[in-house]
C-alpha cells in the first residue's frame, strides 16, 4: 500500500447480519422450546441491526469533510 493511503474498513452485507441474527435466533429458540420463533426473531433482530449501522454509516459519513 502506498504512503497517504487509507484502508477502508470492509462493510458486511445484509446477509452476513441476518446470518448472526439467525444463529442467535436458534440458540434462544433453543432455550425457550421454540426454535422457529427463534429463528424469526433472530433474522428481524439482524436485519434491525443492519438498518441502524447503515444509518448511522451515512449519518457519520455525511459529517466529515471531504479530504484533498
Amino acid at each position: 500500500m502506498e504512503e497517504g493511503q487509507e484502508e477502508k474498513p470492509k462493510k458486511r452485507s445484509l446477509a452476513t447480519y441476518v446470518y448472526f441474527g439467525l444463529m442467535f435466533g436458534i440458540a434462544m429458540g433453543a432455550a425457550w422450546h421454540n426454535i422457529g420463533l427463534g429463528m424469526i426473531l433472530g433474522a428481524a433482530a439482524g436485519y434491525a441491526y443492519y438498518q441502524y449501522k447503515m444509518k448511522s454509516d451515512k449519518k457519520n459519513n455525511n459529517n466529515e469533510p471531504d479530504k484533498e
